[in-house]
């Protein structure tokens, strides 16, 4: 009994500590981890463009730098992260690009340790091959690595010809046509793909069948296309390396006084953290408010007083997508995992709004309209295999593209609790199009489910499995 009234306190004063966390907004926000990776790539991206105002930026970014290499010499994404190849060899790059007077020997000299241990040397071929075979076919992450590695003087020009060429013209092409044209980034890399390209493009005097004066002619309308894709708040996907990427690549190629380049560099001085780096992204509001609403279940309305309630219900009701997207043209219906303007609509953030919506019910017609547009959207971004993508229906080719089972679970809770609604509040066509849904998300998911009865999950895996799968995770989020 001592132990149960213990956990009974604990709870109690955990529960007490939601509305105290509240923003002053009434939702939660949340803080990501200051991460090796974003901060590797955001002082590269403010020392390309030169600006005498942002040498204090850069300089407190590389002593954070220097103040959060692991023990065995190498960086993981965050400093609570395994140490990765990836992750090093940015930091690398950074770090001697970035020093001042030599100051960054040692810490220099840790890496090239730990690097070795892995197989790799600094100045030889082993980098560009090692990141290539460790992301495959997948383009998305290995060529803006690259393309940075080589922008900071750790690969050589030489280099530029085993780096795979990004073909930034076809982001011209309408995007119903990208899935059918084996674009080797996933969905929501389409900035990279053009700015990376270009970079390519440009120093690597390489194109698509010798054609490189056609492909100049494309540089223009596709940086263009970037500044209608670029967010007001400058940080595509509220994504420190996607923005890092884009912006050195687009300064080092010439292309400076760009809407693109303006807003990018303006979101990476604002978001820079009190300690000298940068987080992965600006925050992640609408997954850390839907999580808390879901955590205080049935006690929600004990713990949260109604003017609680009535600004959390309003803000998922605000941020709900009710055009179609500009960035990655998502059908209206969804949400983001921020509220942002560089969020877009994803398939575990919509099932997440949805839920929390549930759990504040009051029947308003406007709650109804949110919830039914919500469902109509999962149906649509659902795959013909019956499981659920993270952004874009149909894609499939690589992994950050491909249906996935926690998703998949997430999606299959939120339209199976909106079918608890009162039947009314449903259209038949609507509810008739859940229920086919329902069953082939149930399909898709006993396909996947594996013999000793695990789902694995796309988006959180374990670094310290071999394999870095995470298959308790997942099969708790189906179950």
């Amino acid at each position: 009994m001592d132990r149960i009234a213990a956990a009974s306190e604990k709870y109690k004063a955990l529960c007490r500590l939601f509305p105290d966390r509240m923003n002053p907004e009434g939702f939660w926000t949340g803080r990501l981890s200051t991460s090796a990776l974003s901060t590797a790539v955001a002082i590269v991206a403010l020392k390309v463009a030169g600006y005498d105002p942002d040498r204090e930026k850069i300089a407190s970014g590389v002593d954070w730098l220097y103040h959060n290499i692991n023990d065995d010499g190498g960086y993981g994404d965050t400093p609570d992260s395994l140490s990765n190849i990836s992750t090093t060899l940015l930091c690398y790059a950074a770090v001697s690009y970035c020093q001042q007077n030599d100051n960054g020997r040692p810490v220099l000299s840790a890496m090239e340790k730990w690097l070795a241990g892995k197989g790799i040397c600094i100045d030889s071929q082993t980098i560009a091959d090692s990141i290539l075979r460790f992301y495959g076919k997948d383009y998305t992450f290995s060529v803006p690595i690259l393309s940075m590695l080589n922008l900071c003087g750790v690969l050589p020009d030489e280099a530029l010809k085993r780096i795979p060429v990004l073909p930034f013209e076809l982001a011209l092409l309408p995007a119903s046509w990208y899935r059918l044209v084996n674009l080797r980034v996933v969905s929501y890399a389409l900035p990279a793909l053009i700015a990376v390209g270009i970079y390519l493009h440009r120093h690597g005097n390489k194109g698509i069948l010798g054609l490189k004066f056609f492909r100049d002619l494309l540089v223009r309308p596709a940086v263009e296309k970037l500044d209608k894709l670029v967010p007001p708040s400058g940080g595509f996907l509220e994504a420190v390396p996607l923005t890092g990427f884009v912006t050195m690549c687009l300064v080092s190629s010439g292309i400076q006084n760009k809407g693109t380049v303006i807003k990018g560099l303006e979101f990476l001085r604002r978001v820079q953290r009190e300690d000298g780096g940068w987080p992965i992204d600006t925050d992640l509001s609408t997954w850390v408010t839907t999580l808390s609403i879901k955590a205080l279940g049935n006690d929600l309305k004990k713990v949260l007083d109604e003017s609680q309630l009535v600004h959390l219900r309003k803000h998922l009701l605000d941020i709900q997508c009710r055009v179609k997207h500009p960035f990655n043209g998502a059908e209206p219906g969804g949400w983001g995992w921020s509220n942002h303007a560089g969020s877009v609509p994803d398939a575990d953030d919509t099932p997440g709004a949805i839920l929390a919506l549930l759990a504040m019910y009051t029947g308003g017609d406007e709650e109804n309209k949110a919830l039914m547009n919500g469902c109509k959207w999962l149906t649509r971004l659902q795959n013909r295999d019956g499981g659920f993508p993270t952004f874009c229906r149909g894609w499939g080719r690589l992994p950050f593209d491909r249906s996935c089972a926690d998703l998949t679970g997430h999606a299959l809770l939120a339209l199976m609790k909106t079918t608890e609604m009162p039947g009314r509040r449903i259209f038949p066509r609507l509810l008739s199009k859940i229920n086919r849904s329902i069953d082939d998300a149930l399909e898709y998911l006993y396909q996947h489910q594996s013999e000793e009865g695990s789902w694995l999950p796309l988006w959180f895996g374990n670094q310290h499995t071999d394999d870095q799968t995470n298959p308790v995770y997942g099969t708790a989020r189906v179950c």
